[in-house]
């Protein structure tokens, strides 16, 4: 399939090609701190916002969790944005660096909150 091998090789060129934009001098302890507040303002926002307004009747509160979660996984859409605001002079070094923090932080987060979060499968494991 052509788009799953363009992903493939042209999504972590883009990533990286954003991440070089980053001001060495603009990455410093308070845009470290101002992307960890962003990741837990934004873990609690999500989660909340499922909990709260579920997308499907019926759902109990560790699949709420669980698709809460999984909103957590926007890197390339926080990267893309973040990138173009820059290149438009729209947000300063500091702000970009913040938001590029925020976006792997958050990225990686996904996973380990939906293992924490998801419903566990009772029955035989599939082999």
């Amino acid at each position: 399939c052509e788009i799953s091998a363009s992903l493939v090789w042209l999504a972590p060129m883009f990533f990286g090609h954003s991440g070089l934009h980053i001001d060495g001098d603009a990455l410093t302890w308070p845009s470290v701190i101002a992307s960890l507040m962003l990741v837990v303002l934004s873990v609690i926002t999500k989660i909340g916002a499922v909990s709260l307004f579920p997308p499907a009747a019926g759902l109990n509160g560790r699949q709420r969790l669980s698709i809460g979660a999984l909103l957590q996984c926007k890197g390339l859409m926080e990267i893309v944005a973040a990138t173009i605001l820059h290149e438009q002079g729209m947000i300063s070094e500091f702000a970009f660096a913040s938001l590029m923090v925020l976006a792997v932080i958050s990225t990686v987060l996904t996973g380990p909150l939906f293992r924490l979060a998801a419903p566990k499968v009772s029955g035989s494991t599939a082999a």
